[in-house]
């Protein structure tokens, strides 16, 4: 296995604010470690996005501090990124095309933005067996995920506290199948989004604590659907349609 310190580089330890990592990396099989300690550092900025090309490499993040970004586009197969933030109001952009990518994600801190996304440029084919895994504990933090043109894809996320808002959507047009999203959230005043949509064999497992938590649930018709809510939702503060006939 290769193992590039890039330039352990500017990737190592970064101690002071106001750092910016550029990275365009074309291969196979690297791993790097990136560790950034302080405030408004940054790894792309703008429209310089790091820019990845390969398979199986492996990326281990580490942010500690506030007004951090991360502006990431990754493409191609079994990449793996692993991602710990600490801190207040950083912004995270992350972009993924490919087959068996795995993006896992910590977010400890208030006020934070995270947009992930899985996509298609150019290709016909599907996108298939990516798996996102998300872990938030604050306040304020608004987190969207999009997977388009997909099958097998999974999200599995979990948000502790308050006034967060969530937006998850699984898309598989013109024939995805086999999306699966499995959410745990606790807190009051959050505002979570699903929707799944394929062919068939949709899966949603959803636990909710807290109150005064609003809902807006699609899984649209399919055949094979699954939807296991626990405990039921109020009706009151929840917009529901779940393609497998099993309304509220």
């Amino acid at each position: 296995m290769k193992y590039i310190t890039l330039l352990t580089l500017l990737f190592s330890s970064l101690l002071y604010a106001d750092n910016e990592i550029y990275i365009d990396q074309v291969g196979n099989t690297g791993t790097y470690d990136i560790t950034q300690i302080g405030d408004d550092n940054s790894i792309g900025s703008g429209d310089n996005f790091a820019y990845i090309n390969g398979d199986s490499n492996i990326f281990t993040i580490i942010q500690l501090g506030n007004t951090n970004s991360i502006i990431w586009d990754s493409e191609g197969d079994e990449t793996l990124v692993d991602i710990y933030t600490e801190g207040n109001n950083n912004a995270f952009d992350i972009y993924f095309n490919g087959d068996k990518n795995d993006l896992d994600i910590a977010v400890v801190g208030d006020s934070n933005l995270l947009k992930i996304e899985g996509y298609i440029d150019g290709n016909t084919a599907l996108i298939n067996n990516q798996d996102f895994d998300l872990n938030v504990y604050g306040t304020n933090n608004q987190i969207d995920f999009s997977l388009n043109d997909t099958s097998f894809s999974k999200i599995d996320y979990n948000v502790f506290g308050g006034f967060n808002s969530v937006a998850s959507v699984q898309e598989g047009n013109p024939g995805g199948i086999g999306h699966t999203q499995i959410v745990d959230i606790a807190g009051s005043n959050n505002q979570l989004d699903i929707h799944q949509a394929g062919l068939n064999s949709q899966v949603l497992e959803l636990t909710h604590v807290g109150s005064d938590t609003s809902f807006a649930i699609i899984q649209s018709d399919g055949f094979y659907n699954t939807a296991d809510i626990s405990p039921p939702l109020n009706p009151s503060n929840s917009v529901i349609y779940l393609g497998n006939g099993t309304n509220p």
